[in-house]
């Protein structure tokens, strides 16, 4: 098999499939966040019960991933994706029925954590990436802004509902809109005139873990998922209920936060097709860790956790497009769902190790203070282990990548 040459409108239909699988996906992940206290308080469980779910979800994810990326290099990506929306919709109804907590381990756990994986950015990337955009860079910020996207229309809107027909039916009309999603990708992927790679050059799992590039990305991508989807992502809105913010503006601050990511994400993958990427995600890095300085002296007041949701948002998300480039160029579009797939592991691991932390750190001092100690030094260190990663496109430093592979076609 080889691959189609993709047209213009087949490369737009691709970041349209990829935006809105992961608008539903990204979603459901924040949901946990967003029915914490619910759940608290109607089935008497304790944060650290509902965060350990959630790392389970992210466990569950990282087994998944990579094994998705794999396939969707080498068999396509739309099938993958729409699998995923399927999946993700059975998890999300599970939510709206149960009533014990191993049902909440099963269905949001265990079913939605392979929702996740499959419905994933790896998955995703592989497709874009051979969408013959003309400008990767922003192709690529604007199909996975669909991250932030759906957390910024979805979890508002859920949270209304919440106050209306209550969670449970919220969480079925959710289901309902993640199956309506899967449709859409199976039926207009299609038309994306993309197929899968075919003979793909097989990486050597030794030169791939040989490599500095590819520790640098994995390692500062993993305490990225400790600071962004494990802390932010999950305890955001618990921490500003906890200072006394009401749902409501407990909402409203997530969706500044959503709103500002989504800047954050076009802004760097516009940026990456212009200025040095591993520049711009250290850059990234250092201003997260700044960001988490804020949250130390919200106390009650609204104006800081409305900086605090700008900051943090611009430099959430914004790592992606640096990343998934810095990937493409040192190991080959043709490999990208593979590699993006074992970051992605990376990703999930810290992400579960935050989510539990964060739940586990409140639950012992019963304040989220020592979490965002932790979050600043963590940041920083990401900051530290991306200088270790030489764009390519840099000159004399273009042959130093650390392994040999083919290189893409541009």
């Amino acid at each position: 098999m080889t691959d189609e040459v993709p047209s213009r409108d087949s490369s737009r239909m691709a970041i349209g499939v990829v935006f809105s699988i992961l608008a539903v996906s990204f979603a459901a992940r924040s949901s946990l966040g967003l029915g914490m206290q619910r759940w608290i308080t109607d089935l008497s469980w304790t944060k650290s019960d509902i965060s350990a779910a959630g790392s389970v979800a992210l466990i569950t994810m990282a087994i998944v991933v990579p094994m998705a990326g794999y396939y969707a290099d080498r068999h396509g990506a739309r099938r993958v994706l729409a699998t995923g929306g399927l999946v993700l919709a059975v998890a999300l109804a599970s939510v709206s029925i149960m009533s014990s907590y191993w049902q909440f381990l099963m269905g949001y756990a265990v079913a939605g954590g392979v929702g996740f994986g499959l419905a994933s950015l790896p998955v995703a990337a592989s497709l874009v990436a051979r969408s013959g955009a003309s400008r990767p860079g922003l192709a690529m910020g604007i199909a996975t802004a669909g991250t932030t996207a759906g957390q910024l229309a979805i979890i508002p809107g859920l949270a209304a509902l919440f106050g209306i027909v209550g969670w449970r039916a919220a969480f079925a009309a959710f289901a309902l809109l993640a199956l309506a999603v899967a449709a859409f990708v199976l039926i207009k992927g299609d038309r994306t005139g993309i197929q899968a790679a075919g003979r793909v050059t097989e990486l050597k799992a030794l030169d791939v873990l040989k490599s500095r590039a590819f520790h640098g990305l994995f390692w500062s991508f993993l305490f990225c998922g400790f600071t962004s989807t494990g802390i932010v992502e999950t305890h955001l809105i618990p921490f500003a209920e906890v200072c006394g913010f009401t749902p409501v503006a407990s909402s409203f601050a997530y969706g500044v936060f959503a709103a500002l990511n989504l800047l954050g994400m076009l802004t760097a993958g516009y940026l990456s097709d212009r200025i040095d990427r591993r520049a711009l995600l250290v850059a990234i890095y250092v201003l997260r860790s700044i960001a988490f300085v804020v949250p130390l002296y919200v106390g009650n007041n609204f104006t800081l956790l409305l900086g605090f949701s700008v900051l943090v948002g611009v430099a959430f998300y914004a790592t992606f497009p640096a990343t998934m480039g810095l990937s493409a160029a040192h190991f080959g579009k043709q490999n990208l769902g593979l590699i993006v797939g074992l970051l992605t592991v990376g990703h999930s691991i810290g992400a579960a190790c935050g989510a539990f932390a964060g739940g586990y750190i409140f639950d012992l001092f019963m304040k989220y203070d020592w979490v965002w100690v932790l979050s600043i030094g963590l940041a920083a260190v990401s900051a530290v282990l991306a200088l270790s990663v030489v764009d390519p496109r840099s000159g004399k430093n273009a042959a130093n990548t650390g392994v040999a592979h083919p290189q893409p076609a541009e």
